[in-house]
């Protein structure tokens, strides 16, 4: 659970935005976190389950979308078997 906050701050902290952070000090330049409303997270079914609960814990107002691939046995290509998107989001 540790290792997975940990991947999940760090994932989010790449989408922040420059910004000037105001201080009793004066300005400095800073970091603006995402708006979590403006993410969709994608559970890939049966893998990536544990590191979505993470991410919501710290973006709770992010969509959530899930998605099953599977190799096909024959031609050993990704096939899409399921897929279930927010509306807006292809």
């Amino acid at each position: 659970d540790r290792l997975m906050n940990i991947l999940a701050e760090e994932g989010l902290a790449r989408l922040a935005t420059e910004c000037q952070v105001v201080t009793p000090c004066g300005e400095c330049p800073g970091l603006a976190p995402p708006d979590s409303g403006g993410i969709c997270l994608v559970d890939i079914i049966r893998s990536g389950g544990i590191l979505l609960e993470a991410v919501r814990r710290l973006a709770p107002d992010a969509k959530t979308a899930k998605i099953l691939i599977q190799r096909d046995e024959e031609t050993a290509i990704p096939k899409l078997f399921y897929s279930k998107l927010p509306p807006g989001i292809d």
